[in-house]
Formats: structure tokens, C-alpha cells, sequence
């Protein structure tokens, strides 16, 4: 296919578009440089294109709606999931919204079933628009707002490298080119049909798609381990009690032995809640922190790092998105500095935890891919010098859990503008001891955890990467032979 277009000024963009590319859409948005390319690339592929209404199957599109919701599970009601459930081939659980059995039966055509393929189609951001999955019918009930539609494509084609080609550079650029901007950005069912979708051969779909349920799958056993890991440590240090304990407390005022006084003299840090926990601690054996690890302040970048796109790796406080995960997709650099000292520096089993601002106590483990890298000073680095006592796969998990995400809180100052804990108190908390076979336990459970997100979210990559080469001409057909 000849040349759509051709850029005649980039500032302000002035260009010249061949008639066979000019459509009924005359939003100047429309005809973008990117969004003209990345159909040019498409059509010049030599692979089949169809527009996403054909594959879809007779229900066609069903955008959701807005019933009253509830952040608190609803009995015999449905879960609602909106934008921020989903992400680019992969359903967020970490927050849930449900809606009343009654709503739910209402609402038939938007029900969600296994197989179904979710996308975003509002947006506040050009980021959030197109993210798409397909489901995995992990919920009994669930139902959409109006800010996701769903579909399902027919049985010939594969709904997971669909899925993938949306969330691709190709795929997103095209969801762009079709959205409509006010406010938000947003997509109508009409145009999103009209999304140009590439179709290689089964063996190539089954390929990609493959990729992505092993992703799945791969994620589904992370969540098996952790809740054991989670059980055995709640077991050994009896959770539960300590929950039970802590509701039954009720008193608006707390006595406090002098003993127990230390040089904070605000009211806040003796609530009853911590002279709860205190005692409750006390009935097992531990330790302090700084008498088995070190604790450091993070390095506060002199430089700019929002134009470098290699140098020093820095772990920002939105790399960490909990569960003791690091996000990587969107690591920042730094220039090299030679005066960056080693103790600003994470290394393997180190434990990074938030020391400032409203997520104060959220904690990332380090893993190898991570060795290395900076973290900034609104972290604080926990590395153990004694492993014989404490294994740090079981520490990265006692700090999620309440007997330390409390002493953590009890540490808070807000006496300034954004809450924060410090080194001091930090290397004051109290670390309960469980032997040593139930720590090993817990900890090779935590690794694998780790493990297998990180291994599920580089499967994700591979097949967008995939789909992209086969786009551009680069992929190697004999990699279908080796599987997945």
C-alpha cells in the first residue's frame, strides 16, 4: 500500500493525507501522525484485517451501567467491577465494589460470564481507555458499570490474542484514533466495532494467547501460595485473637503505666489499641529490629530523571503497588552519579518500606531482577544482617500483617503536612519469632509468590511483544514448535 500520509511541519503538526485514508471522520485528532502510521503498518502487515464487529459473536457489544454500589461485600449480591479492576490482561482485585442480588438480576445483559472479553471504553487518561481482558468467571456473579463494555468474539478466532492485540501499542493507538475527548476520553460501541484487527493463522493466535493463560494460571497459583503463607503465619502468631481483642476494646481513654512511657508524649501513640498489641506481643518471643537488620534512608535524586532513558534504575514509591510486589513497567533512570553512596542501593532480600506520606507502611520485597537499583528517601531499606533468626521472606509478610502494620502505625507522626514513621522508630518495632521450620515455611511460599507475578507479567509482555513483531514482520514462526 503507497504512503497515507506525509508530515509536512511537526510544530504545529501540518500534513498531507491521501484520499483513501480521509473518512466520515473529520476530528482532526482522527488523523494523527501515530494513528495514520499504525494503520499504514496494519495494512501493509500482508495479514488478514477485520474490523472487531465481525469477529464478534451475535450478542455484539453491552456497555455497562451505574447501580448504587457498595464498597462492603453485599450477601448473595454481585461483585462490580469498573476501571480500576481492569489492566492490560489482567483482572486488579485488590479493590472490589458489589451491587444487591436485586440490581444484579436487572442488570442480565451486562452480567459477565467466563470468556467474556472487558474493555475500558471512558477514561480520564489516554493510559486508562482500551485496557482489556478476558474473563476469567473467577466471580459466581458480576456485572459492569457503564464505564466497560463487554463482548465475546466468535470460536473461531482467540479471545486471549484479541484481548492482547488491544492492549497493544497497535491496539491502543487505534482504540485512541476512534475515542471521542471532553473530559475524558471515551469510546461508543459503534466505534469500537470499527477497531481494525489483524488476523494471523490459529497456530499463531493459540500461540499468543497461550502466553497469556499461562499468565493466568501463573498468577492463580501465586494466589494459592501466598493465602497459605498468609494462614500459617496468622496461625503461629494467632491473628485472629489479636483481631477478637482489638474489637472488643471500646474505652475512650487508656491508663498507661509509667513503665511503659517512652520520649512521645502525645496521646495518640498510647491509644488502647497499642497497649493491646504491646501486651499481646509479649506473650512470644522477639526481637528488635536493628538488632537483626540494618535500616536506611533512601537517596533523594538531585536529578531529573523524567527524560533519561537509561542510567541508574530508581524504585519510586508507584513502582510499589503492594502485596511486597515491584511494579517494573514503569521504571524512571537517573544520570550516573559516582557519588551515590552503596547504602542507597536495594540488594536481593532486602525489604523496602514506604516511610512517608499517606501509604506509610506499604512494603516490597527485592527480588533478584531488582539488585541494584536506587530507592528514594521515601523509602526506608530493612536488610537483614542475621538470617539464622529471621528468614526474610517470612519478615517481608509479618510486615503486611496487623501485629506490625499497627506498631507501624502507632509510630506515625502527624505533626507535619504527610504522616511518616522514621529510621528510629522503625528499628524499634518488635519482630515476633516463630521457629525456624514455620518461617521456612512461610518464606519459600513468599518467594514463589513473588515469583510466579513476576514470570505471569514478563508472559504478558512476551505476547504484546508478539503481536508487535508480527505486525512489523519480525516474528519468528519457528518459536510456535517450542510452546509456551
Amino acid at each position: 500500500m503507497n504512503k497515507l500520509y506525509k508530515v509536512v511541519l511537526n510544530k504545529p503538526i501540518i500534513q498531507w493525507v491521501d484520499s483513501v485514508a480521509l473518512e466520515a471522520n473529520l476530528d482532526n485528532n482522527y488523523y494523527l501522525p501515530k494513528y495514520l502510521e499504525t494503520r499504514e503498518h496494519l495494512w501493509n502487515s500482508g495479514l488478514e484485517i477485520k474490523t472487531l464487529s465481525t469477529l464478534v459473536n451475535n450478542e455484539g457489544f453491552v456497555t455497562g451501567s451505574t447501580p448504587d454500589y457498595k464498597e462492603k461485600e453485599i450477601k448473595d449480591g454481585a461483585v462490580l467491577l469498573k476501571t480500576v479492576n481492569i489492566e492490560r490482561n489482567e483482572l486488579n482485585t485488590s479493590k472490589l465494589f458489589y451491587i444487591s442480588k436485586e440490581n444484579h438480576g436487572k442488570l442480565k445483559k451486562s452480567q459477565l460470564n467466563k470468556g467474556d472479553l472487558v474493555i475500558t471504553v471512558i477514561g480520564a487518561t489516554d493510559e486508562v481507555i482500551g485496557r482489556a481482558i478476558v474473563y476469567d468467571g473467577r466471580f459466581k456473579n458480576a456485572n459492569i458499570t457503564q464505564s466497560l463494555a463487554k463482548f465475546r468474539v466468535r470460536e473461531q478466532f482467540d479471545g486471549y490474542f484479541v484481548s492482547t492485540f488491544l492492549n497493544s501499542k497497535y491496539g491502543h493507538n487505534l482504540i485512541l484514533q476512534m475515542s471521542s475527548s471532553s473530559t475524558r476520553r471515551y469510546v461508543n460501541n459503534t466505534e469500537l466495532g470499527q477497531i481494525l484487527v489483524p488476523i494471523p493463522s490459529n497456530e499463531i493466535q493459540n500461540y499468543i494467547g497461550n502466553k497469556v493463560r499461562k499468565a493466568e494460571e501463573l498468577r492463580e497459583e501465586a494466589k494459592r501460595l501466598k493465602e497459605e503463607a498468609e494462614e500459617i503465619l496468622f496461625n503461629e502468631l494467632r491473628i485472629k485473637e489479636l483481631e477478637h481483642l482489638l474489637m472488643e476494646q471500646n474505652k475512650k481513654y487508656n491508663w498507661v503505666e509509667e513503665t511503659a512511657l517512652t520520649e512521645r508524649i502525645d496521646a495518640y501513640y498510647y491509644k488502647a489499641k497499642y497497649t493491646i498489641l504491646d501486651k499481646f506481643i509479649s506473650q512470644f518471643e522477639y526481637v528488635i529490629t536493628k538488632k537483626i537488620a540494618d535500616v536506611e534512608y533512601g537517596y533523594m535524586p538531585q536529578e531529573d530523571y523524567t527524560e533519561v532513558d537509561s542510567g541508574i534504575p530508581i524504585i519510586r514509591i508507584t513502582n510499589m503497588p503492594g502485596n511486597l510486589l515491584i511494579d517494573s513497567s514503569d521504571i524512571k533512570h537517573i544520570p550516573v552519579n559516582e557519588k551515590i553512596k552503596d547504602r542507597h542501593f536495594v540488594r536481593e532480600n532486602d525489604i523496602l518500606m514506604v516511610q512517608l506520606g499517606d501509604t506509610t507502611g506499604k512494603v516490597a520485597y527485592v527480588s533478584k531482577e531488582f539488585d541494584g537499583y536506587l530507592f528514594p528517601s521515601f523509602c526506608l531499606k530493612i536488610s537483614l544482617k542475621d538470617t539464622n533468626k529471621v528468614l526474610p521472606g517470612y519478615l517481608a509478610l509479618l510486615y503486611e500483617s496487623k501485629i506490625m502494620q499497627l506498631q507501624i502505625e502507632q509510630t506515625i507522626s502527624y505533626a507535619s503536612v504527610r504522616p511518616n514513621t522514621t529510621k528510629p522508630a522503625i528499628e524499634s518495632l518488635k519482630i515476633p519469632i516463630v521457629e525456624m521450620s514455620k518461617q521456612k515455611e512461610i518464606a519459600d511460599r513468599i518467594l514463589n509468590y513473588i515469583k510466579h507475578i513476576y514470570e505471569s507479567k514478563h508472559l504478558i509482555i512476551e505476547a504484546k511483544q508478539d503481536v508487535e513483531d508480527l505486525i512489523e514482520g519480525k516474528f519468528d514462526e519457528s518459536k510456535i514448535s517450542e510452546g509456551v
